[in-house]
């Protein structure tokens, strides 16, 4: 082989070598993620959206961010979808900043946009929704009538702005027995601890307790006639429905809540909100407060 033949081969494997370092792979990110929910999604996306994008060896070349971006605009798509898509090609660009940083832009925009609709939508939402003088009657009339379940759930939804699964607690009566991954009410001699170690945001916030000290609340929970607040199935959001004011889901109870609050006067109970649910501030405000329309 001629020596000029030698270098257009290594040329051309050079060059190669840079355009595969300037491809978005998908097949090679993928691997490199953990969660299978996160891994599920992101197929999807891939499948409907950017895969018609590859190239011969399934992956799909930088050039193409232009023409990507302007089919992302052109999708019948919420904002949502649109910000979940340009997330996957945030991470497919990790080794190319400038690219990777047009793209962000672009997630800032979608994100504002989706800020806006929910906002709106929340805002007629709060329209609709009982008072929180409702949801505080309602609580005060389940305990007149000894309904425990009722006056239990709605305490803790009212008081502690919990999720759905954090209603899934077991009743006992001493800490050594809460075992991990569980939710529990521990009556104690004057009042229950409440032990969460089973929510959405546990990896992240880690354990919680919290005493509650109201004799009312401690009655409900000692005339409970069973071991555990809800059935032990997958139907909790439908459970939890059937004790609350008028079938209002714990994202409603929170909506009320929290839009009932001055943001700048009310600063403090906002944290206590966010730290009670496990939830950022950021993420509290911009999906659970408004005012109505």
């Amino acid at each position: 082989m001629s020596a000029s033949k030698k270098k257009v081969i290594k040329s051309s494997a050079i060059l190669k070598e840079i355009e595969e370092a300037t491809h978005m792979n998908f097949d090679t990110y993928i691997k490199s993620v953990s969660k299978p929910q996160t891994i599920k999604t992101y197929k999807s996306i891939y499948k409907n959206h950017l895969s018609q994008f590859a190239n011969e060896n399934g992956v799909i070349p930088v050039s193409k961010q232009k023409q990507i971006l302007d089919y992302i605009d052109t999708l019948d798509k919420s904002p949502s979808t649109k910000k979940a898509i340009v997330s996957l090609l945030i991470n497919l660009t990790k080794s190319t900043p400038k690219v990777q940083k047009v793209f962000q832009n672009v997630q800032a925009k979608f994100h504002e946009e989706k800020q806006k609709l929910q906002f709106q939508a929340l805002s007629k939402k709060i329209k609709d929704l009982p008072s929180v003088d409702m949801l505080t009657l309602y609580l005060d009339n389940m305990y007149i009538d000894e309904k425990w379940i009722h006056y239990i759930v709605n305490y803790l939804l009212i008081n502690y702005n919990v999720r759905n699964m954090d209603l899934n607690v077991k009743i006992i009566k001493f800490k050594k027995d809460a075992k991990a991954g569980g939710n529990y009410l521990i009556v104690r001699k004057k009042d229950i601890l409440y032990v969460r170690k089973d929510y959405k945001t546990h990896d992240v916030y880690g354990d919680k307790e919290i005493v509650i000290n109201s004799k009312k609340f401690r009655n409900a929970v000692e005339n409970l006639d069973s071991e555990f607040l809800l059935p032990q199935n997958n139907n909790l959001a439908r459970d939890v429905k059937k004790y609350t004011y008028d079938k209002h889901t714990e994202s409603d109870y929170l909506k009320i809540i929290l839009s009932a609050l001055d943001l700048n006067k009310d600063k403090a109970k906002i944290f206590e909100i966010s730290k009670n649910r496990g939830t950022d501030i950021g993420t509290l405000l911009s999906t659970y407060h408004a005012t109505p329309e």
